[in-house]
């Protein structure tokens, strides 16, 4: 992938035009990951107005994106990641330490029921899926 790959010129206008309107200080960087897909990252003064409640509005942006991503490069699907102000690595970190407190880390407490707190569609791929799946057959 080069500069003139049309889906990095996409993502980086997307990204630009949105930043420009939330937070006019932030740096806007593109990047082909190790596939085919591609990775945005937002950083600066006030990159983290773009995450939202719960990263409702990051995850909005980063599938607007990749929307518009893929009609660029001609109707074929590309991952696209979005990040701000390193909320997927925290998010990770977090989900991460909700497992290891879920598989049993604290002895006192395991005799109780948990309820249930799936993981949203996002986070799914750092490994918590199956906990509230069920096998029909």
């Amino acid at each position: 992938m080069t500069d003139n790959d049309p889906g990095i010129t996409a993502l980086s206008s997307v990204l630009e035009a949105i930043s420009q309107g939330v937070c006019p200080e932030a740096v806007v960087v593109v990047s082909p990951d190790d596939g085919d897909g591609l990775i945005g990252s937002v950083d600066g003064a006030d990159a983290d107005r773009l995450i939202g409640r719960g990263g409702e509005t990051i995850d909005a942006i980063q599938y607007l994106a990749s929307q518009i991503v893929s009609r660029a490069a001609g109707g074929s699907r590309r991952r696209v990641t979005i990040d701000a102000d390193g909320y997927r690595a925290r998010r990770a970190a977090a989900l991460e330490e909700l497992a290891r407190r879920r598989r049993g880390g604290h002895p006192w407490r395991r005799d109780r029921t948990r309820p249930n707190d799936p993981a949203r569609p996002p986070d799914r791929s750092h490994g918590l899926e199956g906990s509230h799946r069920r096998d029909d057959p």
